[in-house]
């Protein structure tokens, strides 16, 4: 017998299949202990009892069905299981997300849904509200700059739901939603093992009109910033790389042209790369914390650093210049390495030691590296690890 209860692992794999339809069992150790985790969905891919634990109501059913391979290994719900959704409040959403039970099961589909749900397991254990029964509604014509108080992640489908105006600009998005909170604010993206190609008049119109939902609901002023994870350093690199380069691109009349090129600051001047794992969940708890790169500078830089010449760098101690990437922000190196081709400056890059792989493959030696270990920030933060409410 399996008990429904919040907090339990078969409750919040309910509510994650509400969200998104389906879920990809190759990330299922995003959500903690994978062989716990895959454990419970073995279980619920048989036939088992069920039990409310509010209203004590059994219930008999396979409620997960498993399917494909490899990458293509999904998981979705049995359509006998439906009122299993309707115990945890998520079978309006689940019938919006697969229309109504009748959700596409080709790869382009199946590759967007994993994203998402990568995503939603990453904001999940960052501490992020992500439940759209919990997180607050927003406006989109009036104002109310204290609407949202805490970190919450609206997917891109509640976002594009809110205005029926605006969301044929949406429509073809690779955004995956956005974090909202008090403090600051981020697009997200997921690009797993690929290089990240942004269409930019696309991702520019995505972008305006999450800023407009941003200036109406918190106090931030702008919002330039956005999340980009990948399972490793060398997607983020060839990003960086590739920004430029013109690539053959079929239209849809069925001519190929070469596509303008878009670089990776062209959409938004901060480009955070997060790492898929346990990891990439420390780090948003650390840029979840208000003023998070403040707190940072006050641990990390010892002495007092003077007044920047350049705002590139974070800090400067009489002639040397400082610059932390805990924050994975690509964006700062793209700068930062055209700044330093034409004047070099002498520079220590501070970064994890997860990142310094594909920092020295990018900027070899232009600057010099003071590498740390994420449980040394974590240590001097003071935040053990935990998830940031």
């Amino acid at each position: 017998m399996i008990r429904i209860k919040k907090g339990s692992h078969a409750y919040i794999l309910l509510c994650f299949m509400g969200l998104i339809g389906e879920l990809p069992y190759k990330s299922l150790h995003l959500l903690g202990n994978a062989q716990t985790v895959r454990r419970v969905v073995e279980k619920m891919c048989v036939k088992e009892e069920y039990i409310n634990d509010e209203t004590k109501e059994v219930f008999e059913v396979k409620a997960f069905i498993q399917s494909g391979a490899g990458n293509k290994h999904t998981i979705r719900l049995s359509k006998k299981a439906l009122k299993l959704l309707d115990w945890v409040g998520m079978r309006k959403f689940y019938d919006d997300v697969t229309y109504n039970c009748n959700m596409p099961g080709d790869e382009v589909h199946v590759y967007r849904n994993h994203r998402m749900a990568e995503v939603l397991f990453m904001m999940y254990r960052a501490g992020a509200n992500y439940l759209p029964t919990t997180i607050p509604i927003l406006e989109y014509k009036g104002f109310d700059y204290s609407r949202v108080k805490s970190t919450c992640f609206y997917p891109s489908r509640l976002i594009k739901n809110m205005n029926e105006d605006e969301s044929v600009k949406l429509k073809y998005i690779l955004a995956l939603g956005a974090v909202l909170s008090p403090y600051a604010s981020y697009v997200v993206y997921n690009t797993r093992d690929k290089d990240m190609r942004w269409n930019g008049i696309g991702e520019q119109k995505a972008r305006i009109i999450i800023d407009n939902l941003v200036g109406r609901n918190t106090k931030i002023e702008e919002m330039r910033s956005c999340l980009l994870f990948a399972n490793n350093g060398q997607a983020i690199l060839e990003t960086l790389k590739n920004s430029l380069k013109k690539r053959a691109v079929k239209g849809k009349n069925g001519r190929w042209y070469r596509e303008t090129p878009v670089s990776v600051v062209d959409v938004y001047n901060h480009v955070h790369y997060i790492p898929l794992d346990e990891t990439g969940i420390r780090m948003l708890r650390i840029m979840f914390l208000p003023n998070y790169q403040e707190r940072i500078q006050n641990v990390i830089y010892t002495k007092p650093l003077l007044d920047n010449i350049w705002t590139i760098f974070d800090g400067r101690n009489n002639d040397w210049y400082y610059i932390n990437h805990f924050d994975g922000d690509i964006g700062k190196l793209y700068y930062l390495k055209g700044f330093l081709e034409v004047q070099p400056t002498k520079c220590t890059m501070v970064c994890f030691d997860f990142q310094y792989d594909y920092l020295k493959s990018y900027l070899g030696n232009l600057v010099n590296y003071k590498v740390f270990t994420i449980e040394q920030l974590e240590e001097l933060l003071k935040i053990k690890g935990q998830a940031v409410q």
